[in-house]
C-alpha cells in the first residue's frame, strides 16, 4: 500500500524523492519503492524522514505521516 500521507507531506514541504532518498541513506529508486509500499521503511528511516519534514512542519507526529508502517 502506497504511503499517500508521506507523499503529500513530502510534496507540501517541497522535497524531492531524491532528497528523501539521501535523507535515509538510500537511492531515489529504493525510496520510491518504499514510498509506494513495495518495501517498508525501517524505524530509523521513519525517524530520519520525520526529522526532515519537521524542519518545515514542526508539530508533525509520526502517526500523521506513516499509516501502517507506524
Amino acid at each position: 500500500m502506497a504511503n499517500c500521507k508521506l507523499k503529500g507531506y513530502r510534496v507540501m514541504c517541497g522535497l524531492t524523492q531524491e532528497e528523501m532518498g539521501k535523507c535515509i541513506g538510500s537511492s531515489r529508486v529504493m525510496y520510491v519503492c518504499k514510498e509506494n509500499g513495495k518495501y517498508k521503511f525501517s524505524a530509523q528511516d521513519r525517524e530520519l524522514i520525520l526529522e526532515k519534514l519537521r524542519k518545515k512542519i514542526p508539530k508533525l507526529k509520526m502517526e500523521d505521516v506513516f499509516e501502517d508502517d507506524y
